[in-house]
């Protein structure tokens, strides 16, 4: 983990376990999304839903 002190509060960067290339997140309401690409031997796309990244 990474740690930044940020203002007197600490961040730890989020981890996901597994290989996920080109990350993107968007913010909806109250909380986060996150999908990354996929290939052939994979195939779905996992959504990864947070209320505190």
């Amino acid at each position: 983990f990474f740690l930044v002190a940020i203002a007197e509060a600490n961040y730890y960067n989020p981890i996901l376990p597994g290989f996920h290339p080109d990350p993107s997140c968007i913010h909806v309401d109250d909380a986060f999304f996150c999908v990354a690409s996929t290939s052939t031997w994979f195939t779905g796309v996992p959504v990864y839903r947070s209320t505190d990244i």
